[in-house]
């Protein structure tokens, strides 16, 4: 039985007849997953078949087999036009599961179809964006599995359909304004006076906590979104038909969202009455709208609530010993008295200061606990001198004030006392606080100097050709100092090579006492 001939055996069990389309069908492979009862149809057309014809064949494979596996449609096809490309747009956005009104702006998006590549025009870049990250790669697969082949789908921000569609929304908004008008002269003429009295910050159904989401949770349009929050800003404006359009700012501290919504009969007193700082809880649907150019939470339904207030309920209750009021500079802002009445409203029965560096808040702090019960702490967080650097090497017992001292410098042809070679000593002796004799030579270290080198110590090859020799100068040195106490600064690295210059002399690593000014 060829491949045409078990195509036909397939319509049959699928109860459906043969059409001029499916008359060049061929069932050219069944992969079968017994393992998982999962199954994949591939099945090749002349000709690509219609949409309709599509969605029937899937169907009726889907009713047939869904007792037996899970079938998967693979089509390929010899010949698809333009037309086909479009055709099938709407099928393969539905089976990537995307959201009804993503879809339709995708649809509604200008499209072209040129050299094997789809694009699409949208209109502003939170559409492009999106549509590259979600959509994109997931269409390209469900147009792979039609048997059409797009070598890439590509997407941009149309400037010009942009400025179509603004002018489009200005016309509509002009019509809403003659509506609105019409309908704000209608209510003046009924309106009659009324007694003032509070007005109650409701708008709609009265809602408890039941289904309030955290707004970090809220990423994409959706309908029925029900969140609480503290806003943060509001603005009330007035159309030019004399209508309220209530906007404003609303966090729950794990993101923020806008909310928009157009003032009815009744509603508009409770968007003048709304202040920043009230805490509420608020339902309606999420879009993307055109103006904010962002997503906005349009309002269906608003409740005034007490803003959630923290407490400590634990029946053996916790101390607080590491706390920063507002005297450690750069990491405390609140009051001490604010710290203290709230450890008392939790039922603490102490509270420990422990500000950085200083006790400028003991005072406040004591007086304020007077007559409370609550115990204040009075602590401090310090910070420690590490006290493991060495000030001094080869210590004497020797008076300070009556000693001689060599403070010295060495440039040398690298960092290592080893391998490397002196080629400066600078020196002057000080006693009684005054320089009483210097000691300064160049050494030939007889090798070529390296760029760093010359660069770092302003010593040219040229200056040390005819300087004296190593075993010259150092003798020199050495009885120059005698008994004095070396000064350097980072003496190690001074010192490793006057020791190593001694030894390869003979001498021995040096006795004198050396003190270190980097670590003072």
């Amino acid at each position: 039985m060829n491949t045409k001939e078990q195509f036909k055996v397939l319509l049959t069990q699928l109860n459906m007849e043969s059409t001029d389309a499916l008359d060049t069908g061929q069932l050219k492979r069944v992969i079968v997953d017994d393992k998982n009862r999962e199954w994949q149809l591939h099945i090749h057309f002349e000709t690509l078949i219609s949409y309709p014809i599509y969605q029937q064949l899937k169907v009726n494979i889907h009713e047939t087999f869904s007792k037996i596996a899970n079938v998967d449609l693979i089509v390929t096809t010899d010949n698809y036009t333009n037309h086909d490309v479009y055709q099938y747009l709407e099928c393969c956005l539905e089976d990537i599961n995307v959201s009804p009104n993503f879809l339709r702006q995708v649809l509604n998006a200008r499209k072209t179809f040129q050299e094997d590549v789809l694009r699409f025009s949208f209109n502003n870049d939170i559409l492009k964006n999106y549509f590259d990250k979600n959509i994109k790669a997931n269409l390209l697969k469900q147009y792979t599995n039609l048997g059409i082949n797009i070598k890439m789908i590509d997407s941009v921000v149309d400037i010009a359909q942009q400025q179509e569609e603004e002018n489009s929304m200005q016309e509509r908004l002009e019509e809403e304004r003659i509506k609105f008008l019409e309908e704000f002269q209608k209510s003046q003429n009924e309106k009659v006076e009324v007694e003032d009295a509070p007005v109650v910050k409701q708008i709609g159904k009265h809602m408890n906590f039941d289904g309030v989401r955290p707004l970090e949770n809220v990423i994409e349009e959706e309908f029925n979104v029900k969140v609480e929050g503290v806003i943060f800003q509001k603005d009330v404006i007035t159309t030019r038909t004399g209508k309220k359009i209530l906007n404003m700012k609303v966090t729950d501290y794990t993101d923020s969202i806008q909310v928009k919504k157009f003032g009815r009969n009744g509603e508009e007193d409770v968007f003048e009455a709304l202040s920043k700082g009230d805490w509420v809880i608020i339902e309606g649907n999420v879009e993307y709208d055109e103006f904010a150019r962002d997503l906005v939470l349009n309002l269906r339904a608003l409740t005034l609530i007490d803003k959630p207030k923290h407490t400590d309920s634990s029946e053996s209750k916790r101390v607080e010993l590491h706390l920063h009021t507002m005297m450690s500079a750069m990491d405390g802002v609140t009051k001490v008295q604010e710290f203290i009445d709230r450890a008392e409203e939790y039922g603490h029965t102490s509270i420990a200061i422990t500000d950085h560096n200083n006790v400028q808040a003991f005072p406040e702090a004591y007086n304020y606990a007077k007559g409370k019960d609550i115990n204040v702490i009075f602590g401090m967080e310090a910070n420690l001198v590490n006290d493991g650097a060495r000030l001094a090497f080869k210590e004497k017992d020797v008076f300070l004030e009556e000693s001689t001292y060599v403070v010295f410098d060495v440039e040398t042809t690298g960092l290592s006392s080893r391998f490397d070679k002196i080629i400066e000593l600078a020196a002057v002796k000080v006693h009684n606080g005054e320089i009483v004799d210097k000691f300064e030579s160049f050494i030939n270290p007889h090798e070529p100097l390296s760029e760093v080198i010359k660069n770092l110590t302003g010593i040219t090859d040229g200056m040390l050709v005819d300087a004296p020799e190593f075993k010259d100068v150092l003798p020199k040195f050495k009885e120059w100092v005698g008994d004095a106490i070396f000064v350097a600064h980072n003496a190690t690295f001074d010192m490793g090579f006057i020791d190593t210059a001694y030894e390869t002399l003979g001498y021995g690593p040096s006795t004198n006492g050396v003190v270190d000014t980097r670590n003072h």
